[in-house]
C-alpha cells in the first residue's frame, strides 16, 4: 500500500535524520516527526481511528425528538421494557389477534359527491336588479 506523502514536507537533516513536517498539529502538539530513513513507517503516519459514537437514534429516541412523546414512560411511573420485536408480519398479525387488536387497516370509504354550489335565484315578483344601485354612474353624487 502506497499512502500520498507530499514530498516539500520531508526533509533531511545533517545527522541523516528524516523529518516529516505534518500538515496540522496532532492533538498532543507534534508539529513533526523526525526518524532515520530506514525506520520511517509510512503506516505509522496514518493517524489512529478514532473510535466514534454511533449516530443512530433508536426509535425511542426519534419519537421524543420529533412528537415529544415518551413512549417508553409507563403510565404507574416506571419505565417500559421491550420484550420482542417481530419483524414478520404473520406472527405479528397473530401476536395482534391475540390480544384483541385489529390486524388490518379499516375499509376506505367511498368518495363523496363535492358540495353543489349555491345559485342565486332572483325574487319572484322583482326583476333581479339592484334597486340601490344609480341609473347612471355621472349622476351619483359621490362620482
Amino acid at each position: 500500500m502506497r499512502l500520498p506523502l507530499a514530498l516539500w514536507r520531508l526533509s533531511e537533516w545533517a545527522d541523516g535524520q528524516v523529518v516529516l513536517r505534518l500538515r496540522r498539529p496532532a492533538r498532543d502538539g507534534t508539529v513533526a516527526l523526525a526518524s532515520t530513513p530506514l525506520g520511517l513507517d509510512p503506516l505509522s503516519l496514518v493517524p489512529a481511528a478514532r473510535e466514534l459514537r454511533p449516530r443512530r437514534l433508536d426509535w425511542a429516541a426519534l419519537l421524543r425528538r420529533v412528537w415529544g412523546a415518551e413512549v417508553l414512560r409507563c403510565p404507574g411511573g416506571g419505565r417500559r421494557k421491550i420484550a420482542a420485536v417481530v419483524s414478520h408480519p404473520e406472527l405479528a398479525a397473530q401476536g395482534l389477534e391475540t390480544l384483541g387488536v385489529y390486524t388490518e387497516a379499516p375499509p376506505l370509504a367511498k368518495a363523496r359527491a363535492p358540495h353543489t354550489q349555491l345559485r342565486f335565484e332572483p325574487p319572484v315578483d322583482g326583476p333581479g336588479i339592484d334597486p340601490s344601485g344609480p341609473d347612471r354612474f355621472d349622476s351619483h353624487p359621490e362620482y
